[in-house]
């Protein structure tokens, strides 16, 4: 069950858009909605709710600073990024964060109740056209990563080197 969610966005509009989209879904409790990430850390602090949505009006640097913060305290929270910014660069940024969700602004009401049941349960909710860029990047990184391994093997003097390594390295215990 989703449980508690809590809103960032310094946006009165959004916010009470957001709340609207929400309202109608009984098994969603919005606890609270603030303009501000201290805001948002102040009130909540003694009533912790289980998900926090930031919005895109929050500046990534502040957003992301304060999943870490939050999460250091209370690991069993989650967090979903409702942001304009649609690149794998920000979707990697907010993962790497600790974020397990990551909305597009232009996301449809049906798209923002989903993903917050997800990432309010602990499931990662991710559009599917940037899990499919994420997928990619990770391919071409592999790829990128897998080349350099070959480049640094094509060299004998490197592979003479790891072949000594191999030959005077502690022995597994079997």
């Amino acid at each position: 069950q989703p449980g508690r969610l809590v809103l960032i966005d310094r946006d009165d509009s959004v916010r009470e858009n957001f709340l609207k989209v929400l309202l109608p879904h009984k098994d969603i409790f919005v606890h609270g909605m603030y303009s501000s990430v201290r805001e948002a850390g102040q009130r909540t602090s003694a009533s912790t709710p289980n998900l926090f949505v930031i919005g895109d009006s929050i500046p990534k640097e502040e957003a992301l600073a304060f999943t870490r913060r939050i999460l250091k305290r209370q690991p069993n929270v989650f967090f979903l990024y409702w942001r304009a910014e649609e690149t794998t660069a920000a979707v990697i940024e907010a993962l790497s964060a600790g974020a397990i969700g990551y909305l597009p602004k232009s996301a449809q009401p049906d798209e923002i109740v989903a993903s917050v049941r997800r990432v309010a349960t602990g499931e990662p909710a991710l559009p599917a056209s940037l899990a499919r860029a994420l997928v990619k990047k990770f391919e071409e990184d592999s790829k990128k990563s897998q080349a350099e391994v070959d480049q640094f093997f094509s060299s004998p003097r490197n592979r003479k080197k790891y072949e000594e390594w191999l030959k005077n390295r502690p022995k597994d215990k079997e």
